[in-house]
Protein backbone atom coordinates (compact mmCIF):
# COMPACT_ATOMS: atom_id res chain seq x y z
CA UNK A 1 0.00 0.00 0.00
CA UNK A 2 1.25 3.48 -0.81
CA UNK A 3 2.12 5.42 2.35
CA UNK A 4 0.56 8.83 3.03
CA UNK A 5 3.85 10.64 2.29
CA UNK A 6 3.98 8.86 -1.07
CA UNK A 7 0.37 9.91 -1.73
CA UNK A 8 1.41 13.54 -1.34
CA UNK A 9 4.32 13.02 -3.74
CA UNK A 10 2.08 11.30 -6.29
CA UNK A 11 -0.55 14.03 -6.06
CA UNK A 12 2.20 16.60 -6.65
CA UNK A 13 3.44 14.59 -9.67
CA UNK A 14 -0.15 14.49 -10.97
CA UNK A 15 -0.42 18.27 -10.68
CA UNK A 16 2.97 18.84 -12.39
CA UNK A 17 2.56 16.01 -14.94
CA UNK A 18 5.87 14.46 -13.87
CA UNK A 19 7.12 11.10 -15.05
CA UNK A 20 7.82 8.63 -12.26
CA UNK A 21 9.10 5.07 -12.06
CA UNK A 22 6.86 2.66 -10.22
CA UNK A 23 7.72 -0.78 -8.88
CA UNK A 24 5.38 -3.62 -7.91
CA UNK A 25 7.88 -6.08 -6.47
CA UNK A 26 5.54 -8.90 -5.50
CA UNK A 27 3.61 -8.77 -8.79
CA UNK A 28 6.17 -7.88 -11.46
CA UNK A 29 9.94 -7.45 -11.40
CA UNK A 30 9.82 -4.78 -14.14
CA UNK A 31 9.22 -1.15 -13.27
CA UNK A 32 6.70 1.01 -15.11
CA UNK A 33 7.51 4.46 -16.51
CA UNK A 34 4.33 6.44 -16.04
CA UNK A 35 2.87 9.91 -15.62
CA UNK A 36 0.21 9.68 -12.90
CA UNK A 37 -3.25 11.11 -13.64
CA UNK A 38 -5.50 10.04 -10.76
CA UNK A 39 -4.92 8.44 -7.36
CA UNK A 40 -7.74 6.71 -5.45
CA UNK A 41 -7.61 4.46 -2.41
CA UNK A 42 -7.80 1.44 -4.70
CA UNK A 43 -5.64 2.32 -7.69
CA UNK A 44 -3.36 4.72 -9.51
CA UNK A 45 -4.39 5.70 -13.06
CA UNK A 46 -1.51 6.85 -15.26
CA UNK A 47 -0.30 7.52 -18.77
CA UNK A 48 2.07 4.73 -19.83
CA UNK A 49 5.23 6.04 -21.47
CA UNK A 50 7.31 3.93 -23.87
CA UNK A 51 10.21 5.43 -25.83
CA UNK A 52 8.97 8.94 -25.01
CA UNK A 53 5.59 8.14 -26.54
CA UNK A 54 2.26 7.77 -24.86
CA UNK A 55 1.09 4.16 -25.26
CA UNK A 56 -2.24 4.20 -23.49
CA UNK A 57 -3.09 4.07 -19.83
CA UNK A 58 -2.25 1.83 -16.89
CA UNK A 59 -4.33 1.31 -13.77
CA UNK A 60 -2.26 -0.10 -10.93
CA UNK A 61 -3.62 -1.49 -7.67
CA UNK A 62 -2.25 0.69 -4.85
CA UNK A 63 -1.82 -2.44 -2.71
CA UNK A 64 0.85 -3.68 -5.11
CA UNK A 65 3.00 -0.54 -5.26
CA UNK A 66 6.29 -1.17 -3.48
CA UNK A 67 8.44 1.74 -4.64
CA UNK A 68 8.03 5.06 -6.41
CA UNK A 69 11.04 6.77 -7.96
CA UNK A 70 11.67 10.20 -9.35
CA UNK A 71 15.40 10.52 -9.86
CA UNK A 72 17.53 12.28 -12.45
CA UNK A 73 16.37 9.99 -15.25
CA UNK A 74 12.67 10.58 -14.58
CA UNK A 75 13.26 14.34 -14.28
CA UNK A 76 15.15 14.43 -17.56
CA UNK A 77 12.52 12.31 -19.30
CA UNK A 78 9.76 14.56 -17.92
CA UNK A 79 11.44 17.57 -19.48
CA UNK A 80 11.55 15.79 -22.86
CA UNK A 81 7.86 14.83 -22.60
CA UNK A 82 6.95 18.43 -21.74
CA UNK A 83 9.08 19.91 -24.54
CA UNK A 84 7.52 17.48 -27.03
CA UNK A 85 4.04 18.16 -25.56
CA UNK A 86 3.53 14.38 -25.55
CA UNK A 87 0.71 14.27 -23.01
CA UNK A 88 -1.34 17.02 -24.63
CA UNK A 89 -1.12 15.51 -28.12
CA UNK A 90 -3.25 12.59 -26.94
CA UNK A 91 -7.01 12.48 -26.97
CA UNK A 92 -7.73 13.86 -23.55
CA UNK A 93 -10.15 11.73 -21.54
CA UNK A 94 -12.02 13.15 -18.56
CA UNK A 95 -11.40 10.85 -15.60
CA UNK A 96 -12.91 13.11 -12.93
CA UNK A 97 -15.86 10.88 -12.00
CA UNK A 98 -13.77 7.75 -11.44
CA UNK A 99 -13.54 6.93 -7.74
CA UNK A 100 -13.15 3.14 -7.48
CA UNK A 101 -12.94 -0.09 -9.51
CA UNK A 102 -16.68 -0.14 -10.23
CA UNK A 103 -16.80 3.43 -11.59
CA UNK A 104 -13.60 2.81 -13.56
CA UNK A 105 -15.05 -0.22 -15.31
CA UNK A 106 -18.39 1.49 -15.95
CA UNK A 107 -16.42 4.29 -17.56
CA UNK A 108 -14.39 1.85 -19.69
CA UNK A 109 -17.56 -0.01 -20.68
CA UNK A 110 -19.15 3.27 -21.84
CA UNK A 111 -15.98 4.20 -23.76
CA UNK A 112 -16.18 0.83 -25.55
CA UNK A 113 -12.45 0.23 -25.35
CA UNK A 114 -10.55 -3.01 -25.15
CA UNK A 115 -8.88 -3.57 -21.80
CA UNK A 116 -6.03 -5.86 -20.82
CA UNK A 117 -6.40 -7.09 -17.24
CA UNK A 118 -3.45 -8.81 -15.53
CA UNK A 119 -4.14 -10.84 -12.42
CA UNK A 120 -2.11 -10.97 -9.20
CA UNK A 121 -2.28 -14.71 -8.73
CA UNK A 122 -3.20 -16.39 -11.99
CA UNK A 123 -5.11 -19.65 -11.79
CA UNK A 124 -6.10 -20.84 -15.24
CA UNK A 125 -5.52 -17.50 -16.95
CA UNK A 126 -3.07 -14.76 -16.02
CA UNK A 127 -4.72 -12.03 -18.09
CA UNK A 128 -7.86 -11.12 -19.99
CA UNK A 129 -8.16 -8.95 -23.11
CA UNK A 130 -11.59 -7.76 -24.16
CA UNK A 131 -14.55 -5.45 -23.59
CA UNK A 132 -16.27 -4.85 -20.28
CA UNK A 133 -19.78 -6.30 -20.38
CA UNK A 134 -20.83 -5.51 -16.83
CA UNK A 135 -19.38 -4.14 -13.59
CA UNK A 136 -20.67 -4.12 -10.03
CA UNK A 137 -19.22 -3.40 -6.59
CA UNK A 138 -17.02 -6.55 -6.43
CA UNK A 139 -16.33 -7.89 -9.91
CA UNK A 140 -16.66 -7.31 -13.63
CA UNK A 141 -17.59 -9.43 -16.59
CA UNK A 142 -15.34 -9.23 -19.64
CA UNK A 143 -15.97 -10.57 -23.13
CA UNK A 144 -12.58 -11.70 -24.40
CA UNK A 145 -11.10 -11.19 -27.83
CA UNK A 146 -8.43 -13.48 -29.21
CA UNK A 147 -5.15 -12.29 -30.78
CA UNK A 148 -6.87 -13.14 -34.09
CA UNK A 149 -9.64 -10.60 -33.42
CA UNK A 150 -12.31 -13.20 -32.70
CA UNK A 151 -14.77 -12.60 -29.85
CA UNK A 152 -15.60 -15.30 -27.31
CA UNK A 153 -19.27 -16.17 -26.97
CA UNK A 154 -19.38 -16.11 -23.16
CA UNK A 155 -17.98 -13.55 -20.73
CA UNK A 156 -15.55 -14.22 -17.88
CA UNK A 157 -15.84 -12.97 -14.30
CA UNK A 158 -12.88 -11.06 -12.84
CA UNK A 159 -12.85 -10.10 -9.14
CA UNK A 160 -11.40 -6.65 -8.41
CA UNK A 161 -9.35 -8.08 -5.54
CA UNK A 162 -7.47 -10.25 -8.08
CA UNK A 163 -6.51 -7.40 -10.41
CA UNK A 164 -2.85 -6.34 -10.53
CA UNK A 165 -2.88 -4.12 -13.62
CA UNK A 166 -5.33 -2.81 -16.20
CA UNK A 167 -4.18 -1.39 -19.54
CA UNK A 168 -6.28 0.38 -22.15
CA UNK A 169 -5.92 2.83 -25.01
CA UNK A 170 -2.63 1.31 -26.15
CA UNK A 171 -1.73 0.67 -29.76
CA UNK A 172 -2.16 -3.12 -29.48
CA UNK A 173 -5.72 -2.98 -28.14
CA UNK A 174 -6.72 -0.13 -30.48
CA UNK A 175 -5.59 -2.08 -33.57
CA UNK A 176 -7.13 -5.31 -32.29
CA UNK A 177 -10.47 -3.54 -31.89
CA UNK A 178 -10.23 -1.72 -35.21
CA UNK A 179 -9.69 -4.92 -37.19
CA UNK A 180 -11.75 -7.34 -35.13
CA UNK A 181 -14.95 -9.05 -36.13
CA UNK A 182 -18.12 -7.11 -35.40
CA UNK A 183 -19.54 -7.58 -31.91
CA UNK A 184 -23.23 -7.27 -31.04
CA UNK A 185 -23.76 -4.40 -28.62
Amino acid sequence: MVLEIENKKINNDIRLENQISLERGAVDENSLDIVPILLTEEFLLAYYIYDFLLDGYKVISTQDITKIGRGDIEKYHSSILKNEDTLHKSNSIEFGKIKNWETLFHFLKNEEVIVDISLKEPENNDFFVGKIVEANAEFLEILEISPLGKWEEKGETVWYSHIALVSFGNNYSEMLLKYSETIDK
